[in-house]
Parts: C-alpha cells; sequence; structure tokens
C-alpha cells in the first residue's frame, strides 16, 4: 500500500532500478552492476527478485540484530539464483529492501510513513511496529504462545517492520480492508487505476499481484488475500471476495503440525460463507 501510493503521487516507478546507477538506493549501496542492478520495486513486490529464502536474512537467526542497511549489503553479497522477473520465490528481504525505499522516498521512517499517509487518512490509530518483548507490550496486545520449541519474543521487529513486523486488531485490519476496496461507503486510500494494478496476477505464476496472493477461485473467487506468522502468531486476511465480502482471522499461536497452515486458509473462507458468501 505504501509503496502504490507513492507510485499513485509520482514519487516512485515501480520498474525504475532500485540498485546501480541511477537506482533508487543507489548512494546508500553504490558500486552495483549486472543483474543485480535491474532489479525493481515490482520485482520485489512480485517475489521474482532473483534472489531466494535460503537463507532469508530477515529470519535468519545470525542476522537479525543487524541493522537493515547492514542485510541489504549481505544480500546484494549474495548471487542471485534466477534472473529478475524469470521465477517466484518468495522473499521477505525484499520487503525489508521496499521499506528502505519508502523511507529514502519519503524522508520518514516506515512507520511514520504508514501511520500519516496511509493509516491516518483511513481513521486507523492502533497499527503499530511491534515490541521486541513481552515486557514492551503495548496495554492492549495480548500474550504470544510460541509452540514447537519456539519463541515468541526473538524477533527483531523494528528490523522486519516492512516484512510482517506490524501488529493490528481484526477491527483494524477490517477497516483498512476497507480502504481501498473500491466500495463507496469509505472513501479509498488509493484510485481505481493503482487498485487495479495491485491485484493483477503476475502472469508466469497466475496465483500472485504486488503483494496480495490472488486467483483462488475456490476458496475465495475474485479476491485477494495473504497469510503469514512468526512462532507465536498465525494471520490471515482477505478482501474483495465475490464482490466485496472481507474477512481477517488473528492468532496469537501458531501450530506446527501437518496441515495447519491448510485449515487457517479453509477456516477464513468458512467465516465469509457464515456471514453470506455464496458457496
Amino acid at each position: 500500500m505504501c509503496i502504490m501510493k507513492l507510485v499513485e503521487e509520482g514519487r516512485l516507478n515501480l520498474d525504475q532500478p532500485v540498485f546501480g546507477s541511477g537506482g533508487v538506493l543507489d548512494a546508500e549501496f553504490p558500486g552495483v552492476t549486472g543483474s543485480k542492478a535491474t532489479v525493481t520495486p515490482r520485482h520485489f513486490l512480485q517475489h521474482n527478485s532473483g534472489w531466494i529464502s535460503n537463507p532469508d536474512p530477515m529470519f535468519t537467526t545470525p542476522y537479525m540484530n543487524q541493522t537493515l542497511d547492514q542485510l541489504i549489503t549481505y544480500m546484494l553479497g549474495l548471487s542471485q539464483t534466477y534472473t529478475p522477473g524469470a521465477t517466484f520465490s518468495y522473499y521477505n528481504m525484499g520487503f525489508g529492501v521496499l521499506g528502505k525505499i519508502i523511507e529514502k522516498t519519503t524522508g520518514k521512517t516506515y512507520e511514520q510513513y504508514l501511520k500519516e499517509e496511509i493509516l491516518q487518512p483511513a481513521g486507523i490509530s492502533d497499527i503499530h511496529v511491534g515490541a521486541g518483548s513481552r515486557s514492551q507490550k503495548r496495554g492492549n496486545e495480548c500474550v504470544y504462545y510460541p509452540q514447537g520449541g519456539y519463541s515468541a519474543y526473538d524477533n527483531n521487529m523494528p528490523l522486519i517492520a516492512a516484512a510482517g513486523g506490524l501488529i493490528a486488531s481484526t477491527s483494524q485490519m477490517m477497516r483498512f480492508l476497507a480502504s481501498f476496496d473500491g466500495l463507496t461507503n469509505i472513501p479509498d486510500i488509493l484510485n481505481a487505476t493503482s487498485r487495479a494494478e495491485m491485484f493483477t496476477a503476475w502472469q508466469p505464476y497466475n496465483m500472485y499481484a504486488l503483494g496480495w496472493r490472488v486467483n483462488h477461485s475456490r476458496l475465495y473467487p475474485g479476491g485477494y488475500y495473504h497469510d503469514g506468522n512468526l512462532a507465536g502468531t498465525a494471520t490471515m486476511w482477505c478482501g474483495g471476495v465475490n464482490g466485496g465480502y472481507s474477512a481477517a482471522v488473528l492468532c496469537n499461536s501458531r501450530s506446527y503440525i501437518s496441515g495447519f497452515d491448510t485449515a487457517l486458509y479453509v477456516l477464513l473462507s468458512d467465516i465469509l460463507h457464515v456471514y453470506g458468501v455464496p458457496n
């Protein structure tokens, strides 16, 4: 949403280079050449930048106490497995880079821009970058309960802010979904052209658009959706199903038993049907 807002305002181009001569982040990370200098914001949004999550610097223990700039430098030192734009490979680190682009373009921190330019105009005041420990949690924030031997409080939330480091309630997420659904009862953050581009699938992989999963015709017909988890959390939301239905599920624990993720997908679909979405 932040990236698409900057594009809509003419402050960023989805197809301009991120690195290399003339790139958005050339001054911060000079000397990038070759295929790495052809990677664009669109590639990171579509998860086809050529880098793969093996390891994923955003969520791998040895790297979690480093700065975002250090992680981007580390990423740039790795070889790309694929040509940019050729193959889908989910890459959380790419959204870390997008967060850096937002900060460079706006002169604000990622959280400042998100709150001031995206959330506040939509009447949303209770979505934040999460804290790193239980003692730092907000007064109305739940406790997270890990499973499988993991810790729910080992993540560097400011570091992963743009890659899943936010906390929210279901009511705030539902209001957020309503702020870009193209319906008339609540003003939209993005115009129709931006929304259409954001939800248009990348054709070599027809199940992913710009930061959104799409085209799950069985569970979420016509809709856009996404899931995510950290140890101690499991989340799922969708919008635009059958022309206008939205739903969100947030859990403060996360099982690692086989089939859990599939069950969460089905649960969200079942909730939609309870509230009127045709089978």
